[in-house]
């Protein structure tokens, strides 16, 4: 084993074998099985945990977390607290169906400012154009 534990700042994905790979998680971050099937225990923890793909674990302290494949090979995926937060979904199909559709709504808003943005400034430069033109008003 690794006796130098992995800090997790980030949303990684993991390939765990059958040798313990040592991880230091926030407190509030999700870990969910995705292939395989995972084996977790955390110091101070009395039982261990047993992740089948699409299982969520969610850490509750910031204790030295040791992760390994129970057969062959798995894969976590480790989501930060904020995201564990938003969507409380039991299983990472449900969460990523949650993330997406977040997703989805932050990119609708973005597209539709910019397209506010541009609209005001096509109709910013329509009236200068028009205040330029000279009446034909008397002529």
């Amino acid at each position: 084993m690794n006796r130098n534990p992995i800090i997790i700042e980030s949303s990684p994905t993991l390939n765990l074998n059958s040798k313990p790979l040592a991880l230091r998680l926030p407190v509030g971050a999700a870990v969910f099985a995705l292939h395989g099937t995972a084996w977790l225990t955390q110091e101070q923890v009395r039982d261990d945990v047993i992740l089948a793909p699409g299982d969520r674990f969610d850490v509750r302290s910031e204790a030295l977390i040791l992760a390994s494949a129970i057969r062959d090979s798995a894969v976590i995926h480790v989501v930060q607290p904020a995201a564990a937060r938003e969507h409380v979904h039991p299983d990472v199909y449900d969460f990523a169906r949650a993330q997406a559709q977040q997703l989805r709504r932050e990119e609708i808003r973005r597209v539709s400012e910019l397209a506010s943005a541009a609209v005001a400034s096509w109709v910013t430069r329509l009236r200068d154009v028009l205040a330029l033109r000279p009446s034909a008003v008397g002529h």
